[in-house]
């Protein structure tokens, strides 16, 4: 049996993760197979604080249709002993409510709640989002984790937001919007203050991620026979995302260039 239960929140309009089930209300849960599930009453508490009003290693992140006043809640948190697919004990899985529906993806499923096992700054958690019969939506940082900054990709936009120093990213959706819109990705405290030897370059499906570098860089995507395939500037600013969907999958060959500093990594690009 799962460890986390999922509650209607009816003013959200959405199913949100809780280890708390609130008085007089009904819940979902996951379970491997049939059976009984028993609650004695030794395990009521008698609290008003919220499960997520913790200090655990989690991110809590809610996508809101201000119009509609509906929300979805999404979680991720870092165990060691979890893995990136589903673990009974540690994750839930997402279920669809009115709200816009906002989730995040490992090992190709759906997760209302996501523990991963560690966090790194090449970490990229792809979030999957769906409007409903609205149009403006937002993405709110509600709760971050110490030490990390948390940078959000709008893929649709090309647009990279430090959640730190915006909590709240606004952005419109239409039908036949890409529905793996969004990445998180994260650096440590810091990054903002660029050094050359400390550039860091890799690739999450069809984007390469830049981070660190100087202001007013360039970048040069090469493939193994030495040609060139993009070629672009980048403000250097924090986080730097470089669409690569025309490229093939593959092995390329990234280098940036800042005055008369070159540095390159190999990166592979699987969409």
């Amino acid at each position: 049996m799962g460890t986390a239960v999922q509650v209607w929140n009816s003013g959200a309009a959405s199913y949100e993760v809780s280890t708390t089930v609130p008085a007089l209300n009904g819940f979902m849960i996951e379970t491997t197979g049939s059976g009984e599930l028993t609650i004695p009453l030794t395990s009521r508490t008698h609290s008003s604080v919220s499960w997520f009003k913790s200090t655990e290693d989690q991110i809590l992140l809610r996508a809101n249709d201000p119009a509609g006043h509906t929300s979805q809640l999404s979680i991720v948190r870092f165990n060691p002993e979890a893995t990136e697919a589903y673990d009974i004990a540690f994750d839930s899985h997402y279920l669809a409510g009115f709200a816009p529906m906002f989730y995040s993806k490992s090992a190709g499923e759906g997760f209302a709640l996501n523990t991963l096992p560690q966090l790194t700054n090449e970490t990229v958690i792809p979030f999957e989002f769906i409007k409903n019969g609205s149009t403006d939506f937002n993405i709110e940082l509600v709760q971050a984790m110490p030490g990390a900054i948390i940078y959000l990709t709008d893929k649709k936009t090309n647009t990279v937001t430090n959640l730190l120093d915006s909590p709240v990213y606004s952005f419109n959706s239409v039908e036949g919007d890409i529905t793996d819109r969004f990445l998180l990705t994260f650096a440590s405290v810091g990054i903002d203050n660029p050094n050359i030897s400390q550039i860091d370059i890799y690739g999450y499906q069809d984007v390469i991620f830049v981070k660190g570098a100087r202001a007013s860089s360039e970048v040069v995507v090469t493939n193994l026979l030495g040609q060139v395939m993009i070629s672009t500037a980048i403000n250097g600013d924090g986080v730097n995302t470089v669409n690569a969907r025309n490229l093939s999958d593959g092995i390329y060959l990234v280098s940036v260039i800042s005055g008369n500093s070159v540095v390159s990594k190999k990166v592979v690009l699987q969409k």
